[in-house]
Protein backbone atom coordinates (compact mmCIF):
# COMPACT_ATOMS: atom_id res chain seq x y z
CA UNK A 1 0.00 0.00 0.00
CA UNK A 2 1.20 3.27 -0.78
CA UNK A 3 2.04 6.11 1.95
CA UNK A 4 0.69 9.20 0.25
CA UNK A 5 1.65 11.60 3.55
CA UNK A 6 4.85 11.06 2.90
CA UNK A 7 5.30 11.59 -1.68
CA UNK A 8 8.76 10.62 -0.96
CA UNK A 9 8.58 6.99 0.69
CA UNK A 10 5.80 6.42 -1.58
CA UNK A 11 7.74 7.67 -4.79
CA UNK A 12 9.95 4.62 -3.37
CA UNK A 13 7.62 2.58 -2.84
CA UNK A 14 6.33 2.97 -6.66
CA UNK A 15 9.65 2.09 -8.32
CA UNK A 16 9.75 -1.11 -5.90
CA UNK A 17 6.17 -2.05 -6.87
CA UNK A 18 7.15 -2.00 -10.72
CA UNK A 19 10.20 -3.62 -10.10
CA UNK A 20 8.47 -6.70 -8.66
CA UNK A 21 5.39 -6.55 -11.40
CA UNK A 22 7.94 -5.91 -14.24
CA UNK A 23 9.49 -9.01 -13.20
CA UNK A 24 13.14 -8.07 -12.50
CA UNK A 25 14.19 -11.45 -13.00
CA UNK A 26 12.84 -11.78 -16.80
CA UNK A 27 9.83 -13.49 -16.60
CA UNK A 28 7.13 -10.64 -16.87
CA UNK A 29 4.40 -11.23 -19.33
CA UNK A 30 2.19 -8.52 -19.03
CA UNK A 31 2.11 -5.04 -20.09
CA UNK A 32 0.98 -1.74 -17.38
CA UNK A 33 0.32 1.52 -18.00
CA UNK A 34 1.23 4.06 -16.06
CA UNK A 35 0.20 7.91 -16.17
CA UNK A 36 3.70 9.89 -16.69
CA UNK A 37 3.06 12.88 -15.16
CA UNK A 38 1.52 13.58 -11.80
CA UNK A 39 -1.88 15.17 -12.07
CA UNK A 40 -1.18 19.88 -11.32
CA UNK A 41 -4.38 19.37 -9.33
CA UNK A 42 -3.95 23.22 -8.76
CA UNK A 43 -5.12 23.97 -12.58
CA UNK A 44 -7.97 22.12 -12.28
CA UNK A 45 -11.11 22.46 -10.02
CA UNK A 46 -11.54 19.83 -7.71
CA UNK A 47 -15.31 19.15 -6.34
CA UNK A 48 -15.27 18.09 -2.62
CA UNK A 49 -15.48 14.72 -1.67
CA UNK A 50 -13.68 13.92 -5.61
CA UNK A 51 -11.87 11.22 -5.20
CA UNK A 52 -9.30 12.66 -7.94
CA UNK A 53 -6.50 13.52 -5.60
CA UNK A 54 -5.95 9.92 -4.98
CA UNK A 55 -4.94 9.44 -8.30
CA UNK A 56 -2.83 12.73 -8.56
CA UNK A 57 0.42 11.45 -7.77
CA UNK A 58 0.95 7.95 -9.42
CA UNK A 59 2.98 9.61 -12.04
CA UNK A 60 6.61 8.61 -13.23
CA UNK A 61 7.32 11.99 -13.00
CA UNK A 62 6.13 14.99 -10.93
CA UNK A 63 3.87 18.08 -11.91
CA UNK A 64 7.35 19.75 -12.93
CA UNK A 65 8.88 16.57 -15.15
CA UNK A 66 11.42 15.88 -12.54
CA UNK A 67 11.86 12.14 -12.22
CA UNK A 68 10.55 9.84 -9.43
CA UNK A 69 12.28 6.75 -8.66
CA UNK A 70 9.40 4.71 -10.93
CA UNK A 71 10.88 5.96 -13.94
CA UNK A 72 14.25 4.46 -13.56
CA UNK A 73 12.50 0.81 -13.32
CA UNK A 74 10.18 1.32 -15.56
CA UNK A 75 12.60 2.59 -18.51
CA UNK A 76 14.64 -0.83 -17.02
CA UNK A 77 11.81 -2.74 -17.79
CA UNK A 78 11.27 -1.64 -21.23
CA UNK A 79 15.01 -1.70 -22.15
CA UNK A 80 15.08 -5.79 -21.83
CA UNK A 81 14.33 -7.26 -24.78
CA UNK A 82 11.20 -8.51 -26.35
CA UNK A 83 11.15 -12.24 -26.65
CA UNK A 84 8.90 -13.96 -29.35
Amino acid sequence: MLDNTHPESASIQEGLYLASASGSNGSAVSVRSKQFTDLDLSTYPVPPGSILPLFAQLGLVDVDFHPKPALAEWDRALARPLLP
